[in-house]
């Protein structure tokens, strides 16, 4: 019973069936948590994929019992439960090894030799107002748990903020858990978004006009070097490949430095992001390129051979 550990056992309750419930120790755990937390079970069969779906609305729910409970119950027992004010049966699928333990936000180890483990519920549409306020009531329960994982909570909060953003639900926070760098950046980004773009747009057009006005510079400065080239028996069409494969190596190389860096932060980016990176890029060669391209057909070929640059 719930609390007599401490000396404090609950109060019976009548439920609606006029029926005596007590309150036990109980924990619900969804599959990813079961799977992390060292739960194995010493009698009887673990849960399987299925046990956590509840699409059909069926009242039999399968749980496993902490091996205190071995004395009193046998594997295929059905035990009556009142679960959020709706009636249940319990199926003890098995029992669990001693000494198994999950965790919580207060306390690091809970021990289940005293306990009811119950898979989470997912359940399917509510067609009912009365299926509907139940599933309301067990989702927002659901809520008010913890987030576990073998992961860097970086990578935990990159996957939120991608679920936030796919959900578009961006008002949400990890209550109970400092924010790291990476929080603070996101909140940042979340609440400066329009300057960020505007930013973004300058930094554009800054970056096409800036690369051939450079690479144009640097042609009229090099002026004896393309002269030699052409001497020696190069062609106009050579010395814009090469300005052709250093303007694209002077906007590939950040490309490819912001994906990896996103690819690190987030593990997975959307493929709209890479194809926006990539379509920026394509966009500032193109836009450099075609200026050089024209000042090239332009170059004074007669007087460059003639050595009077």
């Amino acid at each position: 019973m719930e609390g007599y550990e401490e000396g404090r056992p609950s109060s019976i309750t009548k439920g609606e069936d006029g029926k005596s419930y007590h309150t036990v120790k109980a924990v619900q755990v969804n599959k990813q948590a079961f799977d992390l937390f060292p739960i194995t079970v010493n009698k009887g069969t673990s849960f399987g994929q299925d046990d956590f779906f509840n699409d059909h609305d069926r009242n039999i729910i399968p749980i496993l019992l902490g091996l205190d409970y071995e004395d009193v119950y046998e594997v295929g027992d059905e035990i009556e439960a009142h679960y959020l004010f709706k009636n249940y049966k319990l199926k003890v699928k098995g029992f669990i090894d001693a000494q198994s333990f999950v965790s919580s936000p207060n306390e690091p180890e809970i021990y289940l030799d005293r306990y009811i483990v119950m898979p989470v519920q997912q359940f399917g549409k509510p067609t009912t107002e009365e299926d509907t306020d139940f599933q309301e009531k067990h989702y927002f329960q659901i809520i008010n748990g913890a987030i576990y994982s073998a992961k860097e909570r970086d990578t935990i909060e990159a996957k939120l903020e991608k679920a936030k953003a796919f959900a578009q639900f961006p008002h949400m926070h990890i209550i109970g858990s400092p924010i790291t760098m990476l929080g603070h950046v996101f909140t940042a980004i979340e609440e400066s978004i329009h300057w960020l773009l505007m930013i973004s747009v300058i930094l554009f057009i800054t970056s096409a006009l800036s690369i051939p006005m450079v690479m144009r510079g640097k042609i009229r400065n090099n002026y004896k070097n393309m002269m030699i080239h052409l001497i020696s028996g190069g062609t106009i069409r050579q010395l814009f490949r090469y300005v052709f494969i250093e303007v694209i190596v002077l906007v590939g190389i950040p490309a490819a430095f912001i994906l990896l860096l996103l690819f690190g932060v987030f593990q997975t980016v959307l493929p709209l992001h890479t194809l926006l990176i990539v379509g920026c890029a394509v966009s500032i060669v193109i836009l450099s390129v075609v200026p050089i391209y024209i000042q090239f057909r332009r170059l004074p070929i007669t007087s460059l051979l003639k050595r009077k640059e």
